[in-house]
């Protein structure tokens, strides 16, 4: 159960990193609304399901804890979408994915400070070295600058996703502890950010109709949704089997599914050295699976 979960998380980071790039939709407003609208689309559907397949849901054992938890990462979550889809406009993806993965240090180490469990020391060598694999994957991809990209503009959306990142990774172990279930989280967590984007929408006066026109002519925006919902469920029934931290390690194997993405379909110039950090990443990260 936990190698299927853990392969749903690889899919549905590859998968969502490389829907954002292929988007038509520019706008970030536009982008946020069509993930939260997708993302609570296809949660109905998965809510019902699980209902009928006699899954506790315990919706009246929500706490209040629980919804001020669930609302910090819904506000995170908004956030997070805005930031990563303004720097994967300005970013080669392959660079924006191997810088980004420096969260994974200090998320793995607050989460076993707070919520404790099994960290050894073939754990921290194996992150140091996926990490440090990655730093040097995005420096080998910035050899040469490409003039479409505005690098600075990226990193600095890079730098604010990173920082909420961390922060936002930690809730789930809190809220998988209270005895949350995945569909539910999900559900819930979908439910308050389409809430809140539907009233910023109104507020900044846009045609809701036209938008959801619009995202309705972008297959990637619904591919997004179906990443984080996978993302999600999977997320919290990990929570209390491995430290998140580790989990989002393994994760890192994604990158070497989306660099191959950029080169084989994107066309992008891969260096040769890229191809031994990969082989590393995807050594490191199956091991981090495995132990």
């Amino acid at each position: 159960m936990v190698y299927t979960l853990l392969i749903f998380m690889i899919l549905s980071n590859a998968g969502e990193t490389i829907s954002y790039k292929n988007t038509k939709v520019s706008d970030s407003s536009t982008v946020l609304f069509g993930v939260t609208f997708w993302s609570l689309i296809l949660s109905l559907p998965i809510l019902f399901v699980a209902g009928l397949c006699g899954d506790n849901l315990n919706f009246d054992a929500i706490s209040m804890s629980d919804v001020g938890y669930l609302l910090l990462v819904t506000v995170m979550s908004l956030f997070s979408i805005v930031f990563w889809a303004k720097a994967s406009q300005h970013l080669p993806m392959s660079i924006a994915e191997g810088v980004s993965e420096i969260y994974i240090a200090f998320l793995t180490f607050f989460y076993w400070l707070i919520f404790g469990g099994r960290l050894s020391v073939w754990h921290i060598i194996l992150l140091c070295l996926v990490i440090f694999a990655c730093l040097l994957l995005a420096y080998f991809q910035n050899g040469k600058k490409v003039a479409k990209y505005n690098y600075k503009i990226g990193f600095f959306f890079l730098s604010l996703w990173v920082i909420l990142y961390i922060i936002k990774g930690l809730i789930p172990g809190a809220l998988a502890k209270s005895g949350m279930s995945g569909v539910v989280y999900n559900f819930v967590l979908n439910l308050l950010m389409f809430l809140i984007t539907f009233v910023y929408m109104v507020i900044k006066k846009k045609n809701v109709f036209k938008l959801t026109k619009v995202i309705l002519k972008d297959k990637w925006l619904m591919i997004v949704g179906i990443c984080r919902i996978a993302n999600h469920i999977s997320l919290i029934n990990l929570a209390l089997k491995m430290n998140l931290g580790i989990v989002d390690a393994v994760s890192v194997f994604g990158l070497v599914i989306i660099t191959l993405y950029e080169r084989l379909i994107m066309k992008e110039k891969i260096n040769w050295k890229c191809y031994i950090l990969l082989a590393i990443i995807a050594v490191c990260t199956a091991l981090l699976g495995i132990l």
